[in-house]
């Protein structure tokens, strides 16, 4: 970006800020109550009226008398009202400036202002620097600008050149229309007390003042709902911990409870086993090894007659699918031969 187009982008964000400022103080002027804005009016309207037309000028509604003798009546009005500097407001009639009607719906200023300009370019005989673009202080309706020749406004001037004179407003035609104060001519921009405008300017430092506070307020707020719901995380993090303790302590005495409660039923397992296989078995046979795997079962000893164990075990609620897994073999100087036998536990 160049510097004469940032130059540029940085006049249309001035002109743009400056319309909306006067848009949001016409705004905040319209919440004036109307008695409030009467008295106003009338305070404003004590100072004197100069109503310059073609033929001269009129002075606090006296008699018509030639622009010449202006400096004359200005010392006189000095005199009698005793100020160091006069104070007045300038009306301009309808033959001292042109109406010109740009659109029919309402326009920002900085906008109405280059439109003014081009419309004098494209649709009058006269160049910009030539008149004066005078307009209106309330924005209002439709979009309308005022052209007033430079040598008319030469010529005041001139005339208020010879004496100090503050214009307090200036105002157009008969219906008095207010101009706004930025497009006045250079030279009928002295001091001008406006109640309104006051009302305006404090009313944005009181609302910018409000806001600071909301904003101070709710950050104070959201620090101590921030710094309060730290400690509450914090204590719940310490309770979640405490629980998570004592769940996981519990759970442990719960497994090691299944465990001895499984370690239980298979040593009660077990010994219903052994009891069953001691009623099965006959007092001719012993054994000499359990082995329990699953629902499988071996047993190991000597009898003096194993063919008859397959039988005893069948007949057993307990047991179920004897068979020998082995041959029985006949063991020497002993009574009694040695026998393997596998058989499945009965699950009812």
């Amino acid at each position: 970006m160049t510097s004469h187009s940032a130059f540029s982008e940085l006049a249309r964000f001035n002109e743009q800020s400056h319309d909306f400022f006067r848009w949001w103080k016409q705004e905040m002027a319209g919440l004036v109550p109307d008695v409030l804005r009467s008295l106003f009016r009338k305070t404003e309207l004590i100072e004197p009226v100069l109503i310059i037309s073609r033929t001269g000028y009129r002075l606090s509604g006296d008699t018509a008398h030639p622009l010449e003798s202006l400096p004359a009546a200005l010392a006189s009005l000095k005199r009698a009202d005793g100020r160091e500097r006069i104070q007045l407001a300038l009306v301009l009639d309808e033959t001292r400036y042109l109406t010109r009607k740009i659109s029919n719906r309402r326009l920002p200023l900085s906008d109405l202002r280059r439109a003014a300009e081009l419309d004098i370019l494209t649709e009058t005989p006269f160049k910009i620097d030539d008149v004066q673009i005078f307009l209106r202080e309330k924005t209002q309706g439709p979009a309308i600008y005022y052209i007033v020749r430079r040598n008319i406004i030469d010529e005041l001037r001139a005339q208020f050149d010879l004496l100090p004179i503050d214009i307090t407003a200036v105002r157009l035609g008969a219906h008095q229309i207010p101009i706004l104060p930025a497009s006045w001519a250079p030279g009928l921009q002295p001091k001008r007390r406006n109640t309104i405008r006051f009302l305006g300017y404090f009313s944005l430092l009181l609302t910018v003042l409000s806001c600071l506070y909301i904003f101070s307020e709710l950050d104070r707020a959201m620090t101590e709902v921030a710094g309060t719901l730290d400690v509450e995380i914090d204590a719940a993090k310490k309770r979640a911990h405490a629980a998570r303790a004592t769940f996981d302590f519990h759970a442990g005495r719960l497994q090691q409870l299944k465990a001895l409660k499984a370690k239980q039923a298979e040593t009660l397992e077990i010994v219903a086993i052994w009891e069953e296989l001691s009623r099965v078995l006959p007092d001719t046979s012993f054994l000499t090894d359990l082995n329990i795997k699953n629902e499988t079962m071996e047993i190991t000893g000597y009898s003096t007659t194993p063919a008859s164990l397959i039988g005893r075990l069948e007949e057993s609620p307990l047991f179920a699918g004897a068979r020998f897994t082995s041959p029985v073999v006949k063991v020497p100087g002993f009574d009694g031969d040695n026998f393997l036998i596998s058989f499945e536990r009965e699950r009812k």
